[in-house]
């Protein structure tokens, strides 16, 4: 009865084990899912601002690049008249 009893032990032992091992895989993959669901959220959050970025930079390029055109234009404007005076 002994043997009987021994085995029942390491039965028991084994459940054990095995329940406290399917409860950790459980939590593990809660975890791996919130942690997938965070960055999600946090890439939803910053994507929009990336793209606004960008935006921005093309408007302030454009711009730059028509101030800068009109500056050659006047430059080029005022060089021309300076060359006729002399």
């Amino acid at each position: 009865m002994a043997r009987a009893e021994h085995k029942g032990e390491i039965r028991e032992q084994f459940e054990d084990v095995r329940n406290e091992l399917q409860k950790l895989a459980g939590e593990i993959r809660l975890k791996i899912h919130l942690a997938g669901m965070d960055a999600k959220d946090t890439w939803n959050r910053l994507e929009p601002k990336i793209h606004e970025v960008e935006q921005r930079a093309e408007r302030a390029t454009e711009k730059v690049g028509h101030e800068l055109q009109d500056m050659a234009q006047d430059l080029r404007a005022r060089l021309r008249r300076l060359r006729e005076e002399l």
